[in-house]
């Protein structure tokens, strides 16, 4: 799935989940997060200088990963 820049922004500025992204890479990362549609979706990026982001992959978020997103964000 190609995630437009749009939809990368609001994942970001909106209420977020924010984990290792299953590497020993120090600067890749996955995120759990919606869009303003209210979509559900996982990200893998890798964290550059200067708060630039390098996405990898992205999906719908499976049902665990929801209800972790969930969990978390609702406390």
């Amino acid at each position: 799935m190609e995630l437009h820049r749009k939809r990368l922004r609001e994942i970001f500025e909106g209420s977020m989940v924010r984990r290792r992204g299953g590497t020993n890479a120090a600067d890749r990362f996955r995120v759990l997060g919606r869009t303003a549609a209210g979509r559900y979706l996982a990200l893998v990026y890798q964290g550059k200088a200067g708060g630039v982001i390098r996405p990898f992959t992205s999906w719908d978020m499976r049902r665990h990963e929801r209800e972790l997103y969930d969990r978390q964000i609702k406390g």
